[in-house]
């Protein structure tokens, strides 16, 4: 059998009255809205049951014992009806209260996500030829990339190349050229 939490309520009750945290109304409430928050729904909904196959044996019986009488057996099929039709609206309205209650008052709710939009991304450089960061290439190929152009020969970290012309953000050198732009030991 299901418990209808009345011994829950009169422990939580027992242990307001002997709380010292807050006043005494203060803490009865604090109980009372604990206990209703648990078990009112869980009431509601055995109470509904119960009254929804009260109307619906009422309206059995009234079609049963109609022998024939139109008007009886018209009223026994609404009876049926609107009870099916009150169970729809009272588990409509009991399952809105329980949203609002989830809300407001526990303030358990889905937070929405946002949604990204992809941005558009810079192809990565593509490598033609002998080019090479590692300062192990040779050729004449062509490297093209991010703003930096490099043809012929080859060029490592350290800014020791050889080859015709590097172009570097449209300023032309000869010599090795630094790819990846990082600062130089000793200068």
């Amino acid at each position: 059998m299901a418990s209808t939490g009345l011994d829950n309520l009169s422990g939580e009750l027992e242990r307001a009255v002997q709380g010292p945290s807050q006043t005494l109304p203060d803490r009865i409430k604090g109980a009372l809205v604990g206990w209703i928050e648990n078990y009112v729904f869980e009431i509601l909904w055995t109470v509904l049951i119960f009254v929804v196959f009260a109307f619906v044996f009422y309206g059995a019986f009234l079609y049963f014992t109609a022998y024939g009488d139109e008007n009886r057996a018209t009223m026994a099929k609404k009876t049926i009806t609107y009870a099916f039709v009150g169970l729809a609206v009272s588990a409509a309205a009991m399952g809105i209260a329980m949203y609002i209650n989830n809300i407001l008052v526990k303030n358990d709710y889905v937070q929405p996500t946002p949604v990204t939009v992809p941005t558009t991304q810079q192809q990565p450089p593509t490598t033609s030829g002998g080019s090479s960061t590692s300062g192990a290439g040779g050729g004449s190929g062509t490297s093209t990339g991010g703003g930096t152009t490099m043809q012929g020969g080859s060029a490592d970290t350290t800014g020791q190349g050889t080859g015709a012309s590097n172009t570097n953000s449209g300023q032309t050198s000869s010599g090795g050229s630094d790819i990846s732009n990082a600062p130089q030991p000793g200068g």
